[in-house]
């Protein structure tokens, strides 16, 4: 349940679904990826979209949709475009908006912080840590990221905490690092 409306993923496809009254038929689909291989992994929202995250196996994207107003004056879901591309391999496990204008993308190689720009895009860093089995599980509290990730912290689960005020830039590539 993100921005008043229930989000729904089956397969390939993203589904806005109605809320109470009767039961209704399953309503069209808001977008299907082209990939009949993609499953969709994760939702989160900023402060003007909703982002879905998913994969195909070898390849992961993050999805943006933006409410659009229709005849009726009510805004309906509209699919904008893929707004971030992992590098091959690396596929996204969870998504997490923080203090709109954070992602926390928590993937099977470790964990990136994207930031979100005003059209609503992310650009997102380099990964700040690669533990063996990579990361999932995201939550937010003051200037702070905790991610989970198993077996990395001497053969233990555990926490890494990622300092969202506390970042440095590289001088080769520009890339912004958090703490």
């Amino acid at each position: 349940f993100l921005k008043g409306r229930l989000i729904a993923t089956l397969t390939n496809s993203v589904y806005q679904l109605g809320l109470g009254g009767a039961p209704a038929a399953f309503p069209t689909a808001t977008f299907t990826h082209q990939d009949p291989n993609w499953l969709w992994k994760s939702i989160t929202d900023g402060p003007s979209a909703i982002y879905v995250a998913g994969d195909s196996g070898t390849t992961s994207e993050i999805h943006k949709f933006t409410p659009t107003v229709t005849g009726t004056g009510v805004p309906v879901l509209t699919w904008a475009g893929v707004t971030a591309t992992m590098p091959t391999g690396e596929i996204i496990r969870t998504i997490y908006s923080y203090v709109g204008s954070f992602v926390g993308i928590a993937t099977n190689k470790g964990f990136r912080v994207g930031e979100i720009d005003q059209n609503g895009d992310i650009a997102y860093g380099p990964l700040l840590f690669e533990p063996t089995n990579g990361c999932e599980g995201i939550v937010g509290f003051d200037r702070f990221m905790y991610v989970g990730s198993q077996n990395a912290h001497d053969g233990g689960s555990g926490l890494f905490t990622v300092d969202l005020g506390n970042s440095t830039q590289e001088q080769t590539t520009r890339a912004v690092r958090y703490a």
